[in-house]
């Protein structure tokens, strides 16, 4: 995603470049919709947000994912995950933002690891809520079975 932001960042690296063509609505969205945000750790926060919002809305059309989700058999979820915490955010439509997972509501809990042992994010004070969500994609966004516990 940062290549995104910044293409002078991808010289030499086509393959990231080809792959990046997928993200170009978020491209947009970031540029129309963040100009405000100048932080470059907040607005790389807020372009992963976004493209997993806009891959959400992709996968909706696929018909296989449609019928699925019309027949209440899929539901969609966008979880980020930060890597220097360890810390699982999840999207919130009714709050139309990303919340770390144990605040989020109507989400499915995030996975066991090996061992039984559960992933132990740590608080993670980078995110203040100074970047406001474009209202464009409110929906529920990964995709998990509906008859998951």
């Amino acid at each position: 995603m940062d290549g995104l932001l910044y293409p002078a960042h991808l010289d030499g690296l086509s393959a990231v470049t080809n792959w990046l063509t997928y993200a170009q609505a978020t491209g947009r969205i970031i540029e129309e919709n963040y100009g405000h945000v100048t932080d470059k750790a907040s607005r790389l926060t807020a372009t992963v947000e976004e493209n997993v919002l806009v891959q959400i809305e992709n996968l909706r059309t696929h018909p296989s994912v449609a019928a699925a989700t019309s027949r209440g058999d899929l539901k969609l979820h966008g979880w980020t995950y930060e890597l220097e915490t360890g810390q699982v955010f999840s999207y919130d439509p009714k709050e139309g933002q990303f919340l770390p997972v144990e605040h989020a509501t109507g989400i499915p809990k995030p996975p066991t690891y090996p061992c039984g042992q559960k992933s132990q994010p740590t608080p993670n004070d980078s995110r203040d809520g100074s970047v406001l969500r474009a209202q464009s994609y409110s929906n529920q966004i990964s995709t998990f079975p509906s008859n998951l516990p």
